[in-house]
């Protein structure tokens, strides 16, 4: 539910970013002039969004988006940027309406320090900051990019404390090595998964590339391939359904015929795990499987999942109902492991 912040602004009220905003934050940024060629706005909306969530504030004022900020906290400090005012809104308290919800809601982690830059040429928002009790630091700022963003969008690989195997997001030119993984193991996929059919052609394995992309680049989806050492793709792994209410997602795997019997579905699982609870605001991951999916209930027991039980008819295959075994990752429990 949104929230109305201060009494300063009437009519203002500072709520949570939710994904029907992005086109307009991306205006409302551009207007103040905050977008730069190494930060694409759109990634970086999808990596807040994906992460500390509640910590990315809009202010909107009639229905009107006026203003947004980001804020982030990582244990040690806190930090706000991203801050940004519409240019015939300005000179109205909203500024200090984001900053202190964002301040306030910082504090509720235990945060003990907020920390900003500003540009040393930007005379007029260090005079804002300045108003609210900010001070300059005896500290020389520095940084180093770990992602490009003036490249295409390709995520960082997950680190794995398994040798042998790894979860990285899908890259454009995995279409061949996707598509011979799936030819090799549509005996054994087609029967629980219809996408490994008879007859898959390597365009199927070139639009689905194009989806996970996308889909990471949104935050609607976060679709991994599973890979060796040697970068052979093994299988694929991924959350999908993700219903942000809820905080909750759908978790999914395969692996190819070739890999079998070796414990790599198991180690990606955990891969993914710990990468929902670290790097997303995820609470539960369910993994929805046929009672007669045996490899796949034996996958999600050694992983770690807690069993919650049958849901008769829960699924359909191939035009037939199946029973399914529920497995559950809740953040409560597996997201201090």
């Amino acid at each position: 539910m949104a929230q109305m912040v201060g009494g300063e602004t009437p009519g203002v009220r500072v709520r949570a970013y939710a994904d029907s905003d992005r086109n307009t934050v991306v205006e409302l940024w551009r207007a103040c002039g905050l977008i730069v060629p190494q930060n694409d706005p759109v990634r970086d909306i999808a990596r807040k969004a994906a992460y500390q969530p509640g910590l990315f504030l809009v202010a909107e004022e009639g229905g009107s988006l006026v203003g947004v900020a980001m804020a982030g906290y990582e244990g040690h400090r806190g930090w706000i940027y991203y801050l940004g005012v519409a240019p015939d809104r300005r000179r109205r308290g909203i500024g200090r309406l984001l900053v202190r919800e964002s301040e306030r809601r910082l504090a509720a982690f235990g945060c003990p320090k907020v920390n900003l830059m500003v540009r040393e040429s930007n005379d007029a928002v260090r005079a804002f900051y300045e108003r609210l009790g900010y001070a300059r630091d005896a500290v020389t700022c520095m940084g180093r990019r770990l992602v490009d963003d003036t490249l295409p969008s390709e995520a960082p690989p997950v680190p794995s404390g398994d040798p042998g195997v790894r979860i990285r997001p899908y890259r454009l030119k995995d279409a061949q090595a996707l598509y011979d993984a799936a030819v090799e193991s549509c005996d054994h996929v087609y029967p629980w998964l219809s996408w490994c059919h008879p007859g898959y052609a390597i365009e199927e394995s070139m639009e689905w590339l194009q989806h996970s992309k996308g889909a990471w680049a949104t935050g609607s989806e976060f679709v991994f391939g599973i890979v060796d050492d040697d970068d052979r793709m093994l299988g694929g792994c991924g959350l999908n359904r993700l219903d942000g209410p809820h905080h909750t997602a759908n978790l999914g795997y395969w692996v190819r015929a070739s890999a079998l019997g070796r414990g790599v579905a198991t180690q990606a699982v955990r891969q993914l795990v710990a990468f929902a609870f670290g790097e997303t605001s995820l609470q539960r991951l369910e993994i929805v499987a046929s009672v007669e999916n045996r490899a796949s209930c034996r996958v999600a027991e050694r992983s770690g999942a807690i069993p919650e039980g049958i849901a008769h008819g829960r699924l359909s295959v191939h035009g037939l109902q199946h029973d399914a075994a529920i497995y559950a990752f809740v953040r409560s429990v597996h997201g201090r492991t």
